[in-house]
Order: structure tokens, then C-alpha cells, then sequence
């Protein structure tokens, strides 16, 4: 593993529904919504993931940021509560 450069872009990961279950799709993205208001996703984020970001030691690396080219415009990237960010933690 490469120790000294962290490479940083938007790679969004989403949760598919089939199309017959459109209640199900806003009752998951209403759930998830509420999590990132009150703090329960970082939490579960972090409990699972922490120790993995810790031990890589992201802020004491040299730092690249990279655009991702041809996202589609669904992807809300001006909203950074639902973007990871290793420098701000």
C-alpha cells in the first residue's frame, strides 16, 4: 500500500430499488436522510470503518484531488454532508 499520497474524488455509491417499489425507495432515502441529520451515520460510518481510516493515517500524506468526469447530474456533489472527507475528521 502506498503510504504517502492520498488520492481524494467522488465515487458515490447508491442503493438500487426495482421500479415497483417506489414507497420502499422513499421510505430508504427519508431513513438515511434522518441518519445524516442527527449524527447516526457517522456513527455506524465510523464503527465500521474508523479503525481502517485511522491506520492509514490520511492527513499525513500528500494530497491529490481528482474530478470524476461524467457523473451523472443526479449526483449531489454541493452537498458535502453526503460526502466522505478525510481531511475533516
Amino acid at each position: 500500500m502506498e503510504e504517502n499520497i492520498l488520492l481524494i474524488y467522488p465515487y458515490p455509491v447508491f442503493f438500487y430499488v426495482h421500479k415497483d417499489y417506489l414507497r420502499l425507495a422513499e421510505r430508504m432515502e427519508k431513513g438515511l436522510n434522518l441518519m445524516i441529520q442527527e449524527g447516526s451515520f457517522d456513527t455506524l460510518f465510523f464503527k465500521y470503518n474508523g479503525e481502517v481510516i485511522e491506520k492509514a493515517k490520511l492527513r499525513s500524506r500528500k494530497i491529490f484531488r481528482i474530478e470524476t468526469p461524467g457523473l451523472p447530474s443526479y449526483v449531489l456533489l454541493h452537498k458535502k454532508e453526503l460526502w466522505y472527507d478525510p481531511l475533516a475528521h
